[in-house]
């Protein structure tokens, strides 16, 4: 198959030759523990389990007996299929000496997270050979991961991934090649809603690739005729409802390409629930319960704008204003920081990256749906100055730490792509000069290092539960992927007269 090329952005489609091999395990023997009660494996996809103690059984992966692969470094990767909300480590062991391999953390780990270790070449021909036995160390709950099935995609599998030379690793052509095979998927929430927000800026740069095909086959896994099928942060069943507002940026596609599906008037109704009454601290915010968030510039306020104006609604429209508005006032303090969280006026994360990104990317595509309007220059200047603060606090090589005034907490890609397409996107829309765009390009050639060879981007701030996007602890985290797609498209504009997306 054909791979968008994005070094040379003249040439849209490189023939180059992928130097990654994935080796999904064919069988694995676990013990048998139910799903627990209230809980749901996302699309009904098979999965297995890690048990607390040795007393329920062993987990052992096993690959197809005589399996060769190619000369390279090796990595063995697991990815969640049910939510944890503990400390939790596994090892992997040689199955027949018990010789520990490494350890997975999966510590806090939504669903879809992927962990892998890195494998000696002789550790990694062990585990085609005998395969890995799996045990949690210090383990207090029942772990699950997805099995090998011939129905998901092979990096949510347990698989061995095999690198050639770094050298002829075309890195951000195979990146762009996890759009295609359903393999960057997340909970339907602010995650997902940042990969179909890059799937759906993919297809509108390069149509000839069909990137539409791919967008719409990950929204079919949530949506059927008539209903929203999906399970919330915590793995609960939460069909046909809304489950908070970091759950609604995916209506902003799901609103361009499907707007009269009945899960946008659930999503309006949602919105519309949630605006505090007058007299209150953030009086007119769409918010979850005391907590005034950036997420909501991203998560409520564009995508209620996108819904809005193909509706032709100025009601909604000047509801999704308010909510830049309220955000800037509420969010921003004297000096410029930009903050997480408003909890009845006590500000919390000052300056996290992907905080930023929530505020900032959200307040960019609102002012880009809105750019017609001649009563928004106050949220234009806005734009221009987060551009001169987040400059100030940029690194020499193009991205940001987690919390961006700090050196010692820790670079950060998914806040780092989120911050660089606010700007590149910004730019392309004549909202910012070129300054924001010359920056956006520093920050994508920064996260070249942090690529996989098969185009996964590590580096990424964990999920924020129990403090833990306060850490050094650092992921593969694909909402940064989501984040880094709209980077490259906003990076390499195209005229609208080439756009294939079709909204309907």
């Amino acid at each position: 198959m054909n791979k968008i090329s994005i070094i040379d952005t003249e040439e849209a489609v490189s023939d180059a030759v992928s130097s990654v091999t994935h080796v999904p395990a064919t069988s694995v023997l676990a013990p048998t523990v139910e799903v627990p009660s209230g809980k749901r494996i996302p699309f009904a996809w098979r999965d297995f389990s890690v048990g607390k103690d040795c007393e329920v059984g062993t987990t052992i992966l096993r690959w197809e007996e005589g399996t060769v692969v190619p000369e390279g470094t090796f990595r063995l990767r697991l990815a969640v299929s049910l939510d944890i909300r503990h400390t939790i480590q596994v090892e992997a062991r040689d199955s027949e000496t018990g010789v520990v391999f490494g350890v997975f953390d999966f510590t806090q780990a939504p669903v879809f997270q992927i962990a892998e270790i890195p494998l000696t070449r002789e550790f990694g021909k062990r585990v085609l050979q005998v395969g890995v036995e799996l045990r949690q160390i210090d383990g207090s709950v029942d772990l699950r991961f997805f099995a090998p099935s011939a129905n998901s995609p092979t990096l949510l599998q347990p698989h061995l991934m095999v690198a050639g030379a770094a050298e002829t690793a075309d890195v951000w052509g195979e990146f762009l090649e996890r759009f295609r095979d359903l393999s960057t998927v997340q909970t339907f929430s602010w995650m997902e809603g940042c990969l179909l927000e890059g799937g759906y800026d993919l297809n509108q740069r390069y149509a000839q690739l069909a990137y539409e095909t791919d967008l719409k086959r990950r929204l079919r896994l949530y949506l059927n005729e008539h209903d929203l099928i999906y399970e919330n942060p915590r793995s609960e069943p939460v069909d046909n409802s809304i489950y908070g507002i970091e759950g609604t940026l995916p209506f902003a596609v799901i609103g361009r390409l499907y707007p009269e599906h009945a899960s946008v008037q659930r999503a309006v109704d949602f919105w519309l629930s949630r605006k505090q009454p007058d007299g209150h601290f953030a009086s007119g915010a769409i918010m979850d319960g005391s907590m005034l968030s950036a997420e909501g510039s991203l998560c409520v306020a564009y995508p209620l704008v996108v819904i809005a104006r193909r509706r032709g609604d100025v009601i909604l429209e000047e509801l999704a204003l308010d909510q830049f508005r309220i955000r800037r006032d509420l969010l921003v303090s004297e000096d410029g920081s930009i903050y997480l969280r408003n909890r009845l006026g006590d500000l919390s994360f000052r300056n996290w990256a992907r905080g930023i990104t929530w505020y900032y990317l959200g307040l960019v595509r609102g002012i880009i749906e809105l750019n017609d309007r001649k009563d928004i220059e106050d949220l234009r200047r806005e734009a221009h100055r987060v551009m001169h603060y987040l400059l100030s606090y940029q690194l020499e090589n193009g991205l940001w730490t987690n919390f961006i005034h700090q050196p010692s907490s820790g670079m950060d890609t998914s806040g780092s792509a989120g911050i660089a397409a606010a700007l590149a996107l910004a730019y392309q829309h004549g909202i910012l000069p070129i300054e924001a765009r010359q920056a956006a390009a520093r920050t994508k050639d920064g996260l070249v290092a942090y690529l996989t060879a098969d185009g996964l981007l590590e580096g990424g701030t964990p999920s924020n539960r129990a403090g833990e996007g306060s850490g050094q602890r650092r992921v593969i985290f694909p909402v940064g992927m989501g984040l880094a797609a709209q980077l490259l498209v906003a990076l390499d504009p195209v005229d609208d007269s080439s756009s294939c997306v079709k909204e309907s």
